[in-house]
């Protein structure tokens, strides 16, 4: 690259030093990455001299995250799957859901770390090299009056930026396995156009202004909340005994949770619980009252009901099927297997057990 740029923009992130690349440099990298606490496979594409694009799917509970300062460099991520944590300077947390998009500049402040709340994420970052990008914009692009600053403008603390559009049904998956080298190229080329389109035309037609990040402090208090009630799971703790023992306003707590996890309290232990009984019964011998009682069920029949509602077959007939929990952090929920929506947020009163 110009300038004395990496090979790779890619290059400049520090959690990369010694990942594993058995693929050739090209227009395509594979990587590995293992941390202590969080790993990852990244398929890195260059469909454009101005632009990378990198599928990653990364699981564990996050790491710490950096990269060099790049003079006119943006990163974009749209979180495909699973739920995204931005640990910034500033000392809040923002977070991804699937479909939500973030944006920065690479020449300020970089993130500090990510967390995975549901232990698992796949994630899209595109990098533009802005000077590049304007000298090479695609006639598509330059057509609709492409800027990239639309896509800035909505930073909050840290330097980065949430885009106030959901992108959960747009199909930027990595290309085909079985498809050639040219062809694959070809097939992220497309996207990457109608990736920035897309968001481009988003961010300019629904402005909106930047909100908080989230307290670092408070997002870890949350998260000992979420790691207590994941690990006594029979027990049926009340928001209320979980702000006493956390030291946190209940509201405060229902509140933040929501934010970290993407869903209320309740709903959420509801969904983990199905999840896990899931989990025992197809990979254990545990007779189903029993898992019934390790998930918090007293009554096998409440817990078969519970489940037959959730998985759609009783837990008798997902264990003969042989069947696997969904492709999803292995010990947390998929947003779309949930009931209802986020409305019931705050329907959890202080007496309500989890």
């Amino acid at each position: 690259m110009d300038g004395g740029m990496p090979v790779w923009f890619m290059d400049a992130f520090r959690f990369l030093a010694g990942a594993e690349m058995p693929a050739p440099h090209g227009c395509c990298r594979r990587c590995r990455i293992q941390a202590r606490d969080m790993a990852c496979v990244i398929e890195a594409f260059r469909p454009y001299p101005f632009a990378e694009a990198a599928f990653i799917h990364a699981r564990g509970r996050g790491s710490s995250y950096g990269h060099e300062r790049l003079e006119g460099i943006v990163q974009i991520n749209l979180c495909l799957q699973g739920r995204l944590g931005w640990q910034l300077a500033d000392g809040t947390c923002r977070y991804l859901g699937a479909g939500d998009v973030s944006a920065h500049r690479m020449d300020a402040s970089p993130p500090l770390g990510v967390s995975l709340p549901w232990e698992e994420v796949r994630d899209l970052m595109v990098l533009v090299d802005l000077a590049k990008f304007e000298a090479a914009m695609p006639q598509a692009l330059q057509e609709i009056g492409f800027s990239m600053e639309a896509l800035l403008e909505h930073s909050a603390g840290g330097g980065l930026s949430i885009l106030p559009l959901a992108m959960a049904g747009f199909p930027f998956s990595a290309p085909p396995e079985g498809w050639g080298a040219e062809h694959r190229l070809a097939w992220v080329r497309l996207k990457v156009q109608e990736f920035l389109l897309t968001l481009h035309a988003g961010a300019t037609a629904s402005p909106a202004p930047a909100s908080a990040g989230y307290p670092q402090e408070k997002a870890v208090r949350i998260q000992a909340v979420h790691d207590y009630l994941t690990r006594h799971l029979a027990e049926h703790a009340t928001v209320r005994d979980l702000s006493r023992r956390f030291f946190m306003n209940a509201d405060d707590l229902k509140k933040g949770f929501k934010l970290v996890y993407g869903m209320p309290i309740g709903q959420y232990m509801q969904a983990f619980r199905m999840k896990r009984a899931a989990e025992l019964l197809s990979g254990t011998a545990m007779q189903v009252q029993d898992v019934a009682a390790s998930v918090g069920y007293g009554h096998p029949g409440k817990f078969a009901q519970a489940f037959r509602d959730r998985m759609h077959v009783s837990p008798s007939g997902w264990r003969k099927a042989g069947e696997r929990p969904p492709e999803a952090p292995s010990r947390t929920p998929e947003a779309e297997e949930l009931p209802g929506g986020s409305s019931c947020i705050g329907k959890a009163g202080p007496e309500t057990t989890l």
